[in-house]
């Protein structure tokens, strides 16, 4: 999967991609805009354009296993399917919040003060697929 990250008005997230057990990047960019709107996602590479394409109709419902932070217009939101339902959290960007498959690394990291893209890098030492360049990107 990946891990997401944010704090203090930075969103990180890692670069590894797999496919199955086997690594296809450590550089991948998982950062998509689309109209100004910067969809950050942890997921199936194949699966996040549903969801980005389904929010961005007002969807209510997609296949898609795919969680990812929305920045639109200086907020945050989270956006990710539950039982084929699209939901959507705004943030307080005081707030911090992580998401993926090293998501409660993050979240640790981040509770003993380290930055987002400290707690990615975190992450990536104990999750297996979280790993490879880290990168950020800011919300306002």
């Amino acid at each position: 999967m990946t891990t997401l990250a944010y704090k203090d008005g930075i969103v990180a997230y890692d670069g590894l991609s797999t496919a199955g057990d086997m690594i296809v990047s450590h550089n991948h960019d998982k950062k998509v805009v689309i109209n100004s709107i910067v969809f950050v996602y942890a997921g199936t590479v194949c699966e996040k354009d549903s969801l980005i394409s389904a929010y961005l109709m007002g969807e209510k419902e997609v296949d898609a296993k795919v969680e990812m932070f929305v920045i639109n217009s200086g907020e945050i939101s989270v956006v990710s399917t539950d039982e084929g339902k699209i939901w959507e959290d705004k943030l307080e960007l005081t707030e911090c919040y992580a998401l993926g498959s090293g998501r409660e690394y993050a979240m640790a990291a981040m509770d003993a003060g380290l930055s987002a893209k400290e707690a990615v890098k975190i992450a990536s030492k104990r999750d297996l697929f979280t790993g490879g360049k880290i990168r950020t990107v800011r919300v306002k």
